[in-house]
């Protein structure tokens, strides 16, 4: 199999510590984030689509790149990944077959892949609209020897999603950026999530 880029880990802003302000847990929705990833040491980019539906601690999450595809279910019981690799254009070979797996797993051991939460304590300030919906922006630096690392998160306003994220590592040795996270979400719709979408993939 092709190596993978596990697009929904969005761990850039676990790094600086926002505050003990939680996300709702208890909200519904279907949305579609945008991921790009880029380098700045060897000016490369990459970008991603995830897509996400989530009921209270249910999710279902899609993410698709260029080279593969990659599908996450929880059902509040047990987690479920399947994960295709794309042919590459104009290839004839004979692509691997799906690999498949199934766990029982607590909600704390999924956790991290709900990318959409977050502890953001302080006074956020207007951010604007973020796919229509009006947001605080929550901010944080952290100097370090070497580095400078830099987060933003555009809250809803609302119902807490984070609706983007942005991490940024800045080399003070080379005086350039060396990498910069951005998880955008382009569109949200919140209400009832079928059933159907939790299931095994």
């Amino acid at each position: 199999m092709k190596s993978r880029t596990y697009w929904f880990a969005f761990v850039g802003l676990a790094l600086l510590s926002f505050g003990c302000s939680t996300s709702d847990d208890h909200v519904s929705f279907t949305g579609t984030w945008k991921n790009v990833k880029e380098n700045g040491i060897s000016d490369q980019k990459t970008e991603a689509t995830v897509s996400v539906k989530v009921s209270n601690n249910r999710f279902r999450i899609e993410s698709r790149d260029q080279d593969s595809e990659l599908i996450q279910t929880y059902d509040g019981k047990t987690f479920n990944q399947k994960t295709t690799d794309l042919p590459l254009p104009g290839s004839t070979e004979t692509p691997a077959p799906p690999a498949v797996t199934s766990d029982q797993k607590m909600d704390i051991q999924v956790e991290n892949l709900r990318f959409w939460k977050g502890n953001y304590g302080g006074t956020g300030i207007p951010g604007g609209q973020i796919a229509g919906r009006e947001t605080l922006l929550y901010q944080v630096q952290e100097n370090r020897p070497d580095s400078k690392l830099t987060g933003q998160a555009w809250v809803d306003a609302e119902n807490k999603v984070v609706l983007k994220k942005v991490f940024t590592i800045y080399s003070s040795q080379v005086e350039q950026m060396v990498s910069k996270t951005t998880d955008e979400c382009q569109e949200i719709h919140y209400g009832p999530v079928d059933d159907s979408a939790f299931t095994k993939p």
